[in-house]
Order: structure tokens, then sequence, then C-alpha cells
């Protein structure tokens, strides 16, 4: 076997590897980024919810 192609083959292996895991670690970014997206409108539903028995307290008086 020519060295050169075992070489281009071990080159190319090593590419897929590393785009397998730059798509990984995309994926893995994307998720992170969809929990953070979650958490902030898990806050905005509160804020509101609270915004929402503030107006109650204050009409109450």
């Amino acid at each position: 076997m020519d060295i050169n192609f075992v070489n281009r083959k071990d080159v190319e292996d090593l590419i897929e590897l590393k785009e397998l895991e730059y798509r990984e670690k995309d994926l893995a970014l994307k998720e992170r980024e969809l929990a953070l997206r979650e958490c902030e409108a898990k806050i905005r539903v509160i804020k509101l919810s609270n915004c929402k028995k503030e107006r109650k307290l204050i009409i109450r008086k």
C-alpha cells in the first residue's frame, strides 16, 4: 500500500472526526441556549404573575 494513501486516509479520518466533534459541541451549545431561553421564559411568566398579583392588591386597597 502506498504510504501517501495511508497518510491521506488518516488525514481524511481526522478531518471527519474533527467535523463530528465540532457538530457535537455545536449541538451542546444549542441545547444550553435552549435551556437558557426556557429559564428566561419562566422568569418572564413569574414576573407577569407577580404583576397581576400586585394589581389585584392595589385594586383591593
